[in-house]
């Protein structure tokens, strides 16, 4: 049973076997620069997309503190996101502004 449980858990030998000699080596190459360099710009700009889609949900929605939610947006990359699902509950309400609402709910 131990000698089992050690089996599952000890490193096994990984090897490539359809890539051999300098075909490894050139997908390494590529391999490395996409992660060096693709995979943080895509991410950064995915990060950015989502902070400032309440910003554009207020926007669409003719929302009479729409500067405001975009100011939250901004402040919530500052603040690593804390701020973010407010700017979009905000975004989506009408019941926090309802004397600013120019049409009756």
């Amino acid at each position: 049973m131990l000698s089992t449980i050690i089996a599952a858990f000890a490193p096994a030998n990984a090897h490539a076997p359809f890539l051999k000699g300098e075909a490894l080596d050139k997908t390494a190459d590529v391999m490395f620069w996409v992660v060096l360099f693709l995979v943080p710009i895509v991410g950064i700009a995915v990060f950015w997309i989502l902070h400032i889609m309440p910003e554009k949900i207020a926007e669409k929605r003719k929302h009479p503190q729409a500067k405001a939610i975009q100011c939250l947006c901004l402040l919530s990359l500052f603040f690593g996101g804390l701020l973010w699902p407010i700017a979009w509950l905000w975004a989506y309400s009408k019941l926090l502004c309802r004397q600013a609402w120019p049409t009756p709910i």
